[in-house]
């Protein structure tokens, strides 16, 4: 057996048909583990723990062992899911295959990983956690990230300081933060955004400047619960033809277009 982490051995088995090595639990290896992808392995008779995809779910993981940077240099995929996770391992940078990453359902408080040295990332998931620290340069400027899911992050700000472009994302997700958006929050920052849900944040003060750019291409909108008390009189009228799901509960908007 090659050691992966202080818990968790590869099972030598290798089954061709699935592709696959299974990583067993030492305590539950049944009922739980993960599975790692090794559809191209370069180093196939060296004991290396290089895989493609990582996954990890419904177990008790604090902590991610720092072999998984400075080993697993192949790995495209992390899931890491529901397991308590409380703190990344340092140099996550190393990991430069990166597309797809997801530590939903965790206890992270921060997330400093510069992604943008992932230049292959196109999803980056991060909800339901307890992240109020994080990258912003790196998450808001990120050249090819298509969906972003950092809802549920009680404490999690944009300060403003940064400015935002993801000239590629299509879905964002920043709903239940009880966050307060920039001043510019439209389609020079977002020119591809499709899907907003920003529900349960802080719009008192009234929407970005420029927010009302985005309603030309948006399929779906969420702004609701976020005390608004106004909106522009023409505001919902230049919604497109392209909308499918507009979500405006739960605020005192009094003023709506007739027209829409």
């Amino acid at each position: 057996n090659t050691k992966c982490h202080e818990r968790y051995t590869y099972n030598n088995s290798y089954n061709k048909k699935n592709s696959i090595w299974q990583l067993n639990d030492d305590y539950n290896a049944r009922r739980n583990g993960c599975h790692l992808k090794v559809p191209f392995c370069k180093t196939m008779f060296t004991p290396k723990c290089n895989c493609v995809k990582l996954n990890m779910e419904n177990i008790d993981l604090p902590s991610l062992s720092q072999l998984v940077p400075d080993e697993m240099h192949a790995l495209k995929q992390i899931n890491i899911i529901n397991c308590n996770l409380k703190q990344l391992p340092k140099r996550m940078e190393k990991l430069t295959s990166m597309f797809t990453f997801d530590v939903s359902y965790n206890n992270l408080s921060e997330f400093d990983i510069d992604i943008l040295k992932w230049g292959y990332l196109t999803d980056l998931n991060l909800k339901f956690n307890k992240i109020s620290q994080h990258n912003e340069k790196a998450i808001w400027n990120h050249p090819y990230l298509q969906k972003i899911w950092v809802n549920n992050n009680i404490g999690f700000r944009l300060s403003g300081k940064n400015k935002v472009h993801l000239p590629y994302l299509n879905y964002l997700n920043i709903a239940n933060n009880s966050m307060l958006l920039p001043k510019k929050f439209g389609l020079t920052e977002f020119p591809m955004l499709k899907h907003l849900f920003a529900g349960g944040n802080d719009l008192k003060d009234g929407l970005p400047q420029n927010f009302e750019t985005l309603n030309n291409q948006l399929e779906e909108l969420d702004i609701s619960r976020c005390h608004i008390k106004k909106l522009g009189a023409s505001y919902f009228s230049k919604f497109s033809e392209t909308l499918k799901l507009l979500d405006a509960r739960n605020n005192n908007i009094s003023d709506v277009d007739a027209s829409f």
